[in-house]
C-alpha cells in the first residue's frame, strides 16, 4: 500500500516537475532568439506609441477603482459577519477567500490600467527592431498575476474543486502567456509561428482542464445544488473571454489589426472579464444567503409547529395574541387559531378585543394582568 501511494504521489509530482522543466527550457530557448528592445529606443515604435490614445485607460482605472471599493467593503462585511458568529477559523477563511481573490484581481487590473494611462508607460513597452510594433509587456505581466487568481476563483471558490485539481490548468496558462509574449518579440517567422502554435495548444490544454472541473463538479454535486448554473457560468465566461483574447492575439501577430485597436480590445476585454466575474460572484453570494435564510425559516417554522402541537396537547383552545408591558393581551383583528371556536363558546365576537375583557371577574383580571 505504501508503495502504491508513493507511486501515485511520485507520478503526480513527476508530471509537474516535467512541466516546469519544459517551461524553463522553452523560456531559455525563447530568450536566446528574443530580439525585443524597449520601445523608446526604436523610433518607429515610439511614434506608434505617441500616436496612441491613453485616455481610455484612465477611465477604466476609475471605474475599476469604484468596483474595487465595493468589493473591499463586501469582503470586510463578510469577515466581520463570519467573525461575529464565532465560526471556526477555517469557516471564516473559506467565507473570505473568494472575495479576497476578487479584490486582488481588481487591484492588479486597476494598477495596470493606471500605469498604462501615464506617459511613462512607454518604458514598459517592447518591440522588435525590424517591425517597430509596440508590445505591452505590463499587460502580459498583469495577466501572469490576475489570470491564476481568476482560475482559482472559478475553479476553487465557485466549483469547490481542490487546489491540487486546479493547479495544472493554472500552470499551463502561465506558460502559454509567457510564450505568447515571446512570440511577439522574435524576428524569425518560423520561430514566431511555432511559438504561436504552442501558445494555442496551451490554451486548448488549459481549456480542457477547466471543462474537466465542470464535469467533476456536476458529478459530485447533488441535483438541487445552490446556484449550480451560476457557478458553471463563471468557468464558461472565462473560457469564452480567453477565446476572444486568443482571436485578438492572432489578429495582432499577423498584423490584421493596428496596435491601437489591439490595445483597446485587450483593455475592454479585461474590464468586461473582471466586471462579469464580480457580478457572478455577487449573485452567488446573494443566492447562498437566500438559501441559508430559507433553511433557517424552515427550521423556525418547524419549531413553531412542534410548539403548537405541544400546546394543543395541554389546552382545549389556542389563540395567538400580543401582550404589552401593562399586562393587556390583545387578540388579533383577523381570526387566527381557535378564535372561531372561542366565539361560539362565548356567544360574542372577540376579534380585535383584549383577552382581559373576556375574563369573568375583577380578581381574574388582576391575576391575569399580574
Amino acid at each position: 500500500v505504501k508503495f502504491e501511494l508513493f507511486g501515485m504521489f511520485g507520478l503526480k509530482t513527476l508530471k509537474h516537475v516535467l512541466l516546469v522543466v519544459a517551461t524553463c527550457v522553452a523560456a531559455m530557448v525563447g530568450l536566446r532568439f528574443l530580439t525585443g528592445r524597449p520601445c523608446s529606443e526604436v523610433p518607429q515604435c515610439a511614434s506608434f506609441e505617441h500616436g496612441m490614445s491613453r485616455q481610455y485607460h484612465g477611465y477604466l482605472a476609475m471605474g475599476l477603482s469604484a468596483l474595487l471599493t465595493r468589493e473591499i467593503s463586501a469582503l470586510l462585511a463578510t469577515y466581520f459577519e463570519a467573525s461575529g458568529m464565532l465560526l471556526p477559523l477555517s469557516r471564516v477563511r473559506d467565507a473570505c477567500f473568494g472575495p479576497f481573490l476578487l479584490c486582488l484581481v481588481l487591484l492588479v487590473l486597476t494598477v495596470s490600467q493606471a500605469v498604462l494611462a501615464s506617459a511613462e508607460s512607454i518604458n514598459l513597452l517592447h518591440t522588435t527592431l525590424e517591425e517597430g510594433r509596440p508590445v505591452s509587456t505590463i499587460r502580459y505581466a498583469e495577466w501572469l498575476i490576475s489570470t491564476p487568481l481568476l482560475l482559482a476563483l472559478s475553479g476553487h471558490c465557485a466549483l469547490k474543486r481542490p487546489l491540487q485539481e486546479i493547479t495544472k490548468p493554472i500552470v499551463v496558462t502561465e506558460v502559454y502567456i509567457v510564450i505568447s509574449w515571446a512570440a511577439l518579440l522574435v524576428s524569425a517567422a518560423a520561430l514566431r509561428c511555432a511559438l504561436a502554435v504552442a501558445a494555442f495548444m496551451g490554451y486548448g490544454w488549459a481549456t480542457g482542464g477547466m471543462l474537466g472541473w465542470v464535469l467533476e463538479f456536476l458529478r459530485d454535486s447533488p441535483s438541487n445544488a445552490v446556484c449550480c448554473k451560476l457557478r458553471i457560468s463563471s468557468v464558461a465566461t472565462l473560457i469564452v473571454l480567453f477565446a476572444v483574447y486568443r482571436i485578438n492575439y492572432l489578429f495582432a501577430i499577423f498584423r490584421i489589426i493596428d496596435p491601437q485597436m489591439e490595445q483597446i480590445t485587450y483593455a475592454v476585454l479585461g474590464f468586461c472579464c473582471k466586471v462579469s466575474m464580480s457580478m457572478i460572484f455577487t449573485a452567488i453570494r446573494v443566492m447562498e444567503n437566500r438559501h441559508e435564510m430559507s433553511i433557517l425559516t424552515g427550521r423556525v417554522h418547524g419549531m413553531g409547529a412542534a410548539f403548537m402541537s405541544l400546546l394543543r396537547g395541554n389546552f382545549d383552545l389556542v389563540i395567538p395574541c400580543s401582550a404589552d408591558p401593562n399586562g393587556i393581551c390583545q387578540l388579533p383583528v383577523i381570526s387566527e387559531g381557535d378564535t372561531h371556536e372561542l366565539e361560539q363558546c362565548l356567544g360574542r365576537p372577540i376579534s380585535g378585543s383584549s383577552f382581559n375583557e373576556l375574563l369573568a371577574g375583577v380578581l381574574q383580571k388582576q391575576r391575569f394582568g399580574a
